[in-house]
């Protein structure tokens, strides 16, 4: 499973060591995904494969939810279909998934299949989306450098991005 494309709301740093991607809790960003074969060649002949995601700190550990709030961490299509080899998840982040409420971290997407068997057995069946900050609102500041904010209804993409877990 790869990774095709990830769309983000703010890229800073880009092309540098400092690269950051930002997305708003606000608005959707969308994470289209490929199974692969073992050479990397789409196998577009699988189908009906179930896939979730699920909030992680960038260090891979998993983003727990406080035990008195019930709001979810990631709201949307948090589950997905592969179809013909293709599938697409469209997220938005839970009013609590904030890197700010978060310890400042940085956050990625795990996408797995929602199979628990297939999970333990199948690791390459599951991939992280590169860190992300999470924050309410985009800074409306004038881009330095390296910045790029996107259209109010689009996303910017994250070129292909590939790899399992």
């Amino acid at each position: 499973l790869v990774i095709v494309k990830h769309s983000v709301h703010k890229v800073t740093g880009e092309g540098g060591p400092d690269c950051e991607y930002v997305v708003s809790n606000l608005r959707p960003f969308t994470i289209d995904l490929q199974l692969v074969d073992i050479s990397g060649k789409p196998a577009e002949c699988y189908h009906n494969l179930q896939l979730r995601a699920g909030l992680y700190y960038e260090n891979g550990l998993p983003v727990r939810a406080p035990t008195h709030d019930m709001e979810p961490l990631l709201v949307g299509d948090t589950q997905a279909m592969i179809v013909h080899g293709h599938g697409q998840l469209k997220l938005k982040m839970g009013v609590n998934a904030l890197s700010s409420k978060l310890g400042k971290q940085r956050l990625r997407i795990k996408v797995e299949p929602a199979n628990e068997t297939l999970r333990r057995n199948f690791h390459m069946l599951s991939v992280l989306t590169e860190p992300l900050r999470s924050v309410t609102k985009l800074e409306r500041r004038p881009l330095g450098k390296g910045e790029r904010d996107c259209s109010p209804g689009s996303a910017a993409p994250i070129s292909s991005m590939a790899g399992g877990v």
